[in-house]
């Protein structure tokens, strides 16, 4: 949990997740797509929705659901929202499987957005006021890595929404025949960065703010794929932003450069500073892994560089939320 950083510096090579178990921004970010080449065949096949059977099992039989024929994609008005896939979901069920869907919310947030998604402002009346619209997914036959390829929509105006303060909210749950649905995950990330991205792949937090981790050799954390199917909208507004690949490619510049650092914001803003300065004087790509709840605060001091590139991966964990509760 201690604060401080360390800085690791490669020849145009991302960061990868090393063979510990440890959570590298690599393969895993909020809010922000990690292919920055090429938008995924998935969401192109948003675009263009078929009626594929998807496989659902439970414990007394298997049946067959059509993807059109989902409760989630009734309404075809308001704001859709394509959902990809998910990758290394751990094991929900005592067969060492899981039964995923996914509930997507569209919210409406005041204050800082980690501490809603932390819950502290999940009050039964205070939550009722910040859902504006919500759905879900099908239920995936058992697997670590299902494929929805699903649209849901979210019933609102979408010319209404305040992009400054309105996010989607993605809970991945397990399906269970006999008792409560399972909790496995969620992320928060705001509407308007997910508009900017044709895909963008999320890291699953618990309910402590640590990421979610699929135990394997080696270990890896659950992610999943999602964005905003916006072809499938008669008239988006014209003040949103539209989708493009990530600018920020290795290959453009000298040097690529990792900085890591955990902590409270006095632990993590030396290193913002020196992620700037080694961006604009020597035309450096950095990226900067840090915890979620430092994500706005890295960018908003790294923004309009002359030369060079910031950019931000989540590591998971949350440092100020353990020291308050102590």
């Amino acid at each position: 949990m201690g604060g401080g950083g360390s800085v690791l510096r490669s020849q145009n090579k991302a960061p990868s997740l090393n063979g510990g178990g440890s959570i590298s921004p690599k393969v895993a970010e909020v809010g922000f797509s990690l292919n920055g080449v090429k938008a995924s065949q998935e969401l192109q096949a948003a675009l263009t929705p078929t009626s594929k059977p998807q496989l659902l099992q439970s414990h007394s039989s298997r049946v067959y659901r059509s993807r059109k024929n989902s409760r989630a994609s009734y309404d075809r008005t308001g704001l859709p929202i394509f959902l990809a896939k998910a990758c290394s979901i751990p094991a929900m069920d005592l067969g060492g499987q899981c039964d995923a869907y996914v509930v997507v919310e569209l919210v409406h947030v005041d204050g800082d957005p980690h501490d809603y998604l932390l819950g502290k402002q999940k009050k039964a009346k205070e939550a009722k006021r910040a859902i504006i619209a919500t759905a879900r997914s099908f239920v995936h036959a058992p697997s670590a890595f299902p494929e929805w390829s699903e649209t849901v929509w979210l019933n609102c105006d979408p010319a209404q929404l305040d992009l400054s303060s309105v996010y989607v909210h993605f809970t991945l749950m397990d399906k269970d025949d006999y008792t409560s649905d399972d909790f496995v995950g969620h992320a928060l990330i705001a509407l308007d960065s997910l508009l900017r991205r044709p895909e963008r792949e999320l890291l699953l937090l618990n309910r402590h703010g640590n990421a979610v981790v699929a135990q394997g050799k080696p270990p890896a954390p659950t992610r999943l794929h999602v964005g905003v199917a916006l072809k499938q909208m008669a008239t988006p507004p014209d003040s949103w932003p539209r989708p493009s690949l990530s600018p920020h490619a290795a290959w453009q510049y000298s040097k690529h450069v990792l900085i890591m650092s955990r902590g409270t914001r006095g632990d993590v803003q030396p290193f913002v500073a020196l992620a700037r300065g080694m961006a604009e004087q020597n035309n450096w790509l950095v990226t900067f892994a840090t915890e979620l709840r430092w994500r706005d605060f890295v960018l908003s001091k790294t923004r309009g560089l002359s030369a060079g590139a910031v950019r931000f991966r989540p590591t998971g964990g949350d440092t100020s939320a353990r020291i308050e509760g102590w």
